[in-house]
């Protein structure tokens, strides 16, 4: 099953621990403040743009960043359908010459055993 689309974050979660720079703070021992926890995107590449998370809006983050990823293999899965049935309807156009119609009811017919058989819904 598809996960809801209006709840998918393409991104990475990185945690950091920052330092302040201040002479007497316990960072400049050796201590370490909270993590920092930022989201990064890559935009193009060299091109990066990230954002602090909120404590509070972790979990969701890590749950959309999750959906990003099964939304994608779904979408992986009916790439690879779409190929087998290309291959298979030009392999059937080189056997007999079909209409339109024909060719697209079977297509049709075809992909729907084909997706379901796949798991994605």
């Amino acid at each position: 099953m598809l996960p809801p689309l209006e709840e998918t974050l393409r991104g990475s979660l990185v945690e950091r621990f920052p330092t302040c720079g201040k002479p007497g703070c316990k960072c400049a021992r050796g201590e370490r403040h909270p993590p920092v926890w930022y989201l990064t995107v890559t935009l193009a590449p060299g091109r990066t743009t990230g954002a602090v998370v909120a404590p509070e809006q972790l979990e969701q983050v890590r749950r959309w960043i999750a959906n990003y990823h099964r939304c994608k293999e779904h979408l992986e899965k009916i790439s690879a359908i779409n190929r087998e049935l290309l291959r298979r309807e030009r392999r059937q156009l080189r056997l007999r010459t079909a209409t339109r119609t024909g060719r697209w009811v079977w297509r049709s017919a075809v992909f729907a055993g084909l997706f379901l058989r796949s798991g994605v819904l």
